[in-house]
């Protein structure tokens, strides 16, 4: 599902294959990812943006809070992992960030 809003483009993909669909046909500024995926997970997301070296900044929201987690999102490439239950909040402020560090 594609909304356009003030200048940007906002989706939603129910499923890594969905994303990826999405990810390859769009060019994107901020990819947010949930690990647990209905045919996947978000860190499948995450490989394939390393893989095809796109540019989009990945954030991962999610409640799987562990140390395992966090290392391997970054390790991925996860240049921010948020925790549903206590960082929700701040998604839009760092939207805003990153929307305001890009060229």
């Amino acid at each position: 599902m594609l909304e356009q809003a003030k200048g940007c483009v906002v989706a939603e993909a129910p499923s890594v294959q969905d994303a990826l669909r999405q990810l390859d046909g769009d060019d994107v500024d901020v990819v947010i990812v949930d690990i647990d995926l209905p045919d996947g997970t978000g860190m499948d997301v995450l490989r394939h943006l390393r893989r095809h070296q796109l540019r989009a900044v990945p954030i991962v929201l999610t409640n799987y809070d562990t140390p395992e987690f966090r290392l391997c999102c970054q390790a991925l490439g996860a240049k921010h992992f948020l925790v549903k239950s206590e960082e929700f909040d701040q998604v839009p402020q760092l939207l805003l960030q990153i929307h305001a560090q890009m060229p």
